[in-house]
């Protein structure tokens, strides 16, 4: 019997589900912190994107710290930059307020997947 359901690394449609690399998922993250910079009525869209890159990366292999350590360590990249450049910079300043959007939208939707956040 074929799963239907998300378990096991099926799809809804019974097929394998695309398996992100650790070079796709940091793509996405940056091109994410990029858009960021430029419109700020994108963010709540952005803030979404970000969750789902991150959940989907996580549950790959459920409980693999080093999954997620790996995406927090690309976060923190990111992060890293931006803390780098004059904070009176408006894009800068629209970067950290997407950060903080992420942060606060994990903490409310609480530890679903099993992840830190």
């Amino acid at each position: 019997m074929i799963a239907t359901g998300t378990r096991g690394g099926l799809g809804r449609s019974g097929r394998k589900k695309h398996v992100m690399s650790e070079g796709e998922m940091r793509e996405q993250v940056y091109e994410l912190f990029t858009e960021s910079q430029y419109h700020i009525s994108s963010h709540r869209k952005n803030v979404h994107q970000l969750r789902q890159v991150h959940l989907e990366w996580c549950e790959v292999d459920e409980g693999s710290a080093e999954r997620e350590e790996a995406f927090f360590l690309c976060f923190l990249q990111c992060l890293n930059i931006v803390l780098g450049v004059k904070k009176n910079e408006e894009a800068i300043g629209r970067m950290i307020r997407f950060m903080i959007g992420f942060v606060v939208y994990c903490a409310e939707k609480g530890n679903e997947g099993g992840t830190l956040l």
